[in-house]
């Protein structure tokens, strides 16, 4: 059981991270646009976002929880867990920066929850 808490808090950290950098793209570019050619022009501007930081921060924190779930979880029901972060992902999306949902997205939402659901089960050997 606490090894599926630390998938939990792994996948929450990642969204977590995805949020942030959403919001440092936003602060970063001109006109709430972030381009490459406005990177390479002023690199400093976004290194040095607390919103860049803390996303690469809470990256950095999910990638030492990741080590320690790999230690104790089989890689081909762990990583298909961390799909449920899309989840997450879509409806903070929603929430957080007004972007659309719809019935398309939904049922993504509904692939994705019986894929982890199929994945996840034990294996049982065929006699």
């Amino acid at each position: 059981m606490t090894t599926y808490l630390l998938v939990l808090l792994g996948m929450l950290l990642n969204v977590a991270a995805q949020v942030a950098l959403k919001w440092a793209a936003a602060a970063s570019g001109e006109d709430g646009k972030l381009t490459l050619s406005a990177i390479a022009a002023d690199p400093l501007r976004v290194a040095l976002n607390g919103w860049f930081i803390t996303g690469l921060a809470l990256y950095a924190i999910s990638v030492v929880n990741w080590l320690v779930v790999l230690d104790r979880m089989a890689l081909s029901v762990a990583y298909p867990l961390m799909s449920l972060g899309y989840i997450l992902t879509l409806v903070l999306g929603v929430m957080l920066f007004r972007e659309p949902l719809s019935l398309m997205r939904v049922l993504g939402v509904v692939v994705i929850i019986i894929g982890v659901i199929l994945i996840s089960r034990p294996v049982v050997p065929h006699a």
